[in-house]
This record gives C-alpha cells, sequence and structure tokens, in this order.
C-alpha cells in the first residue's frame, strides 16, 4: 500500500455513494418519518467527498453521480415509501417530481459542489510540474 492520497475508481465511487446514500435515508426516515434537512446535507457530504476521492479517470462518473443518485434515492422512496416524500396520495411520477422539486436545493448545492472541486483538482494538476507529473503518472 503507498503513501499516496486514496483515490477511487467509477465503481468504487457508485459504491460508496449509494451505500451512504442508503444509510442516510434509513436513519433520516427512522428519526422524522420523511426525508428532512438531515438527508440533504448528507447528501451534499457524499458529493463533496466523491468528488475529493475520485481518480483523474473517475472525473466524469463523479461529476454526474449526484443527480443520479437523487433521482435514485427519490424514485426508490416514491416506489417504496411515498409518505416520506409528500402528504398526499400521488402517481409515482408525481411523487417523484414533488420529491425531486423538494430536494432539489440539496442537488444543486452537491452538484455544485462536486463540480467545483473537480475543477480545481484539474486546475491544480494542470499547474504541477512536468516531472512530477510523469513521475506520478509512471506509478499508476
Amino acid at each position: 500500500m503507498s503513501g499516496g492520497p486514496l483515490r477511487l475508481g467509477a465503481r468504487q465511487l457508485v459504491a460508496l455513494s449509494v451505500l451512504c446514500a442508503a444509510s442516510a435515508v434509513a436513519i433520516d426516515t427512522a428519526l422524522a418519518d420523511r426525508l428532512s434537512l438531515f438527508y440533504d446535507l448528507c447528501f451534499v457530504l457524499i458529493s463533496l467527498v466523491v468528488a475529493c476521492l475520485a481518480r483523474r479517470d473517475a472525473f466524469f462518473t463523479a461529476g454526474v453521480l449526484p443527480p443520479l443518485l437523487m433521482a435514485g434515492v427519490v424514485g426508490v422512496l416514491a416506489l417504496v415509501d411515498p409518505a416520506t416524500l409528500t402528504a398526499t396520495h400521488l402517481a409515482f411520477v408525481s411523487t417523484w417530481l414533488t420529491g425531486l422539486a423538494h430536494h432539489g436545493a440539496a442537488l444543486v448545492a452537491g452538484h455544485l459542489v462536486v463540480l467545483t472541486v473537480l475543477g480545481l483538482k484539474v486546475s491544480q494538476e494542470s499547474r504541477r510540474p512536468q516531472g512530477r507529473r510523469r513521475a506520478r503518472d509512471s506509478r499508476s
């Protein structure tokens, strides 16, 4: 094991984010019987961690993961337990859209965090001296 920073590939990022999001949903619904601000804050934190841990070859996955993760979580809840998203009885699509709209601020914040961190990582990497970049690439 090298002493360098921990970096994860695309599959590992997806697995980690799904596991963390499922844990946040389980805790939030156990405490509040609905998705609350707790889930929103966890979602933004998950997005930040995904961006920080992404390897260079997983930047695309990290960049598109927040909207897909939010849509997936809200979609599963709309199917399994619609009461966590809306108080009224609506069809699946209406419940899903209501859930996305209700947690839209967290979605935008999480996506902005990911894109900002990935942009900073790209700009930092482009400023490294050429010799250091080659040495790092040869270790991979």
